[in-house]
């Protein structure tokens, strides 16, 4: 073999291998084209993932001011219920979970025993009735007391007795026993 055809051998073994590097070079360059998009949503990812981050904290700070306030007023109900509810307590509560489902309790607390609200008894119910009505502010309170035993009916003439309202007590059974004055007995 003579140095020509070696020669053109080796520049026929360039041009072929100047191929295989151009097309290795299209490659990388896609490649680089491609790591950069990558790493652009990898960046875009990131700061979606904060923007995420700060509405959850924006929405967490928001149900506890939300719970916050809530407390307050269910406190403040209840404890305006108290003033006049004969025993034991009013209980108002509100919670609200993660996933936004609210409930609202309401019941009487007495002797360590809580009971909801419709589990109350016709005359318990007239007497949370009353103090519930206090506190929305009615100018004449009603009560039916028809249901309420005599100690009962005692102790709430003496609560009702103490607010600045006109109050009328019905009942069916004899009153005896220390009235408040504030009350005036009509017999019909």
């Amino acid at each position: 073999m003579s140095d020509i055809q070696t020669m053109k051998d080796m520049v026929v073994g360039l041009r072929h291998k100047k191929k295989g590097l151009r097309a290795d070079e299209a490659i990388f360059l896609k490649l680089t084209g491609i790591n950069e998009e990558i790493e652009k949503a990898s960046q875009e990812k990131t700061g979606i993932e904060e923007e995420i981050t700060e509405a959850k904290k924006a929405r967490d700070s928001a149900k506890a001011k939300k719970a916050a306030a809530v407390s307050e007023t269910t406190a403040e109900i209840a404890g305006q219920m108290n003033q006049v509810l004969p025993f034991g307590s009013a209980i108002f509560s509100y919670d609200e979970d993660d996933e936004g489902k609210r409930s609202m309790k309401i019941g009487w607390e007495k002797e360590e025993k809580t009971t909801p609200y419709n589990g109350l008894s016709g005359g318990e119910k007239q007497i949370f009735d009353a103090a519930l009505a206090n506190i929305l502010e009615a100018n004449i309170i009603v009560v039916e007391a028809a249901e309420l035993d005599e100690g009962n009916l005692h102790k709430t003439l003496k609560e009702l007795a103490k607010l600045d309202k006109q109050c009328i007590v019905n009942t069916c059974h004899p009153i005896t026993g220390d009235i408040p004055e504030t009350f005036k007995v009509i017999e019909v």
